[in-house]
C-alpha cells in the first residue's frame, strides 16, 4: 500500500526496508536520509511491516511509504521472503537498501543489487554457531555499508567479504542552537522550570544502552545540586523498569520520561547538556544530534564514541559503568562555563564539518551509484 503520492523522479529507484515497529536509530537513518536525499537523482521508496510506528518518520520525505504484512521487528522470516520480493518486482527497483533485515537480502538476491546498513555492533561467535552466522552473512551477497571503522570491522569478524564493505558515517539533522526564549519554551513544553539546568539523553530504552548508570549518576549529581533536571526521551523495553528505579533512587521528580517522541528538536532544544552511557555504540547517532544543537556531551568509553568523540574538546568520556565518573563530568560541565562554552563550540564544529545530513545523503547516494554502476 503506497501511502505518500509526493514522490521524487530521480533516475535510480531505491526500496529500503525496515523491519522495526518502533522508532530507534535504524529508522531515525532513514528518515535523515530520506529529509536529504536528491530526488533528481533518487526516487525513493520504504517497505516496513503494517502498522509500524516508523512510519510517522517518513509521511515528512518524498518518498513512496508501503506497509506490507511482513514479520515485525525479526531479522529473518521465510514468510516475508516472497512478500518482499514481490514488492521489488512490481516496484521495478534498481537498489535494495536493508536495514535489519535479512529476509530483504534474500528477496532482493537475483533480482536487483542489495546493500544493507550495519547499525549494530554483534558478537562473533564461535564453532559451529560462528560458521552458520559467516554463512548468513555471506549468502545473500550484496554490500554493506558501515556506519564507522568499528562497525565495518565487526563486520570483517563476523564473515562479510571487505571488500564489498563501504563505510559511511552517520548524519544527523541540524537541529540548530536554540535561541534563549526557544531554550525556555522547550523546557516548559516538558513541564520544566526555565531555570534549570536540563541534562538530557535520546535513546532506546534497552540494556546496551545502560541507563541504570547514568540514573545512579543522576541521584549523585541531584545530592550535589538542585537546580539540575534530567530530560530522557525514548521508549523500549525497560522503560517502565527505569521508572521503578527512579522511584527507588529519589529521584522521580527530578526526571521527566517522555516516552517516544516522533520529533526529537524540542527535546534536544531543551537540554543544556547531553550525556549517554552506553555500554556499546557502534557509532553514537544521538550524540552528533546534541551536537548539532551545540550541547556539551558527557559519553562512555564505548568504541562508537571513542571513533567521533576527543575527551575534553567535544565531550567529557568516562569508563562504561562509571556512576561516579559520570556524575562529576556532568558537575564539572555545570559549574564550569569556561570549559562548557568550549567543547558547545567545539562540538558544533565537529557536526559542520563532518556529521551533517547533508554530507551524509550524499555520500550515501555515492555508494548507491558506485553499486548500481
Amino acid at each position: 500500500m503506497i501511502n505518500n503520492s509526493n514522490r521524487g523522479q530521480g533516475m535510480l529507484k531505491v526500496l529500503h526496508v525496515l523491519t522495526d515497529t518502533n522508532i530507534g536509530g535504524a529508522g531515525t537513518y532513514v528518515a535523515t536520509y530520506l529529509k536529504n536525499c536528491d530526488c533528481e537523482k533518487i526516487t525513493p521508496s520504504v517497505l516496513v511491516p503494517r502498522g509500524s510506528a516508523a512510519v510517522n518518520l517518513f509521511k515528512s520525505t518524498n518518498a513512496n511509504i508501503i506497509e506490507a504484512d511482513i514479520a515485525p521487528d525479526k531479522s529473518l522470516d521465510l514468510k516475508s521472503i516472497p512478500v518482499i520480493q514481490r514488492v521489488i518486482k512490481n516496484g521495478g527497483f534498481d537498489l535494495v537498501h536493508t536495514h535489519g533485515s535479512a529476509s530483504a537480502r534474500i528477496a532482493a538476491k537475483g533480482v536487483c543489487k542489495s546493500v544493507f546498513t550495519k547499525h549494530t555492533l554483534s558478537v562473533p561467535s564461535g564453532g559451529i554457531k560462528g560458521l552458520v552466522s559467516k554463512l548468513f552473512y555471506r549468502f545473500p551477497g550484496g554490500y554493506a555499508i558501515a556506519v564507522s571503522d568499528s562497525a565495518c570491522q565487526n563486520l570483517i569478524k563476523l564473515g562479510f567479504d571487505k571488500s564489498r564493505i563501504y563505510t559511511v558515517m552517520n548524519g544527523a539533522q541540524n537541529f540548530c542552537m536554540p535561541t534563549s526564549q526557544k531554550k525556555a519554551e522547550s523546557k516548559a513544553r516538558f513541564g520544566i522550570d526555565a531555570n534549570k539546568f536540563v541534562v538530557g539523553c535520546v535513546a532506546r530504552f534497552s540494556s546496551i544502552k545502560d541507563y541504570p548508570t547514568l540514573l545512579n549518576a543522576a541521584k549523585k549529581v541531584l545530592g550535589e545540586c538542585d537546580k539540575i533536571a534530567f530530560l530522557l526521551v525514548g521508549d523500549g523495553p525497560e522503560l517502565n523498569n527505569m521508572k521503578t528505579l527512579a522511584k527507588k533512587l529519589g529521584i522521580y521528580q527530578s526526571c521527566v520520561f517522555t516516552g517516544r517522541l516522533y520529533d526529537t528538536e524540542p527535546a534536544y532544544h531543551a537540554m543544556d547538556l547531553y550525556a549517554i552511557a552506553s555500554i556499546e555504540e557502534s557509532f553514537g547517532l544521538s550524540l552528533a544530534e546534541g551536537w548539532s544543537a551545540a550541547l556539551p556531551a558527557v559519553v562512555t568509553n564505548a568504541s562508537g564514541f571513542l571513533e567521533i568523540a576527543q575527551d575534553r574538546k567535544t565531550a567529557l568520556i568516562q569508563n562504561v559503568g562509571d556512576a561516579d565518573g559520570i556524575a562529576k563530568a556532568i558537575l564539572e560541565l555545570y559549574y564550569d562555563r569556561e570549559l562548557y562554552n568550549k567543547i558547545s563550540t567545539n562540538a558544533l564544529q565537529k557536526y559542520l564539518e563532518n556529521y551533517s545530513a547533508e554530507v551524509f545523503a550524499s555520500n550515501i547516494e555515492k555508494v548507491y551509484f558506485d553499486i548500481c554502476k
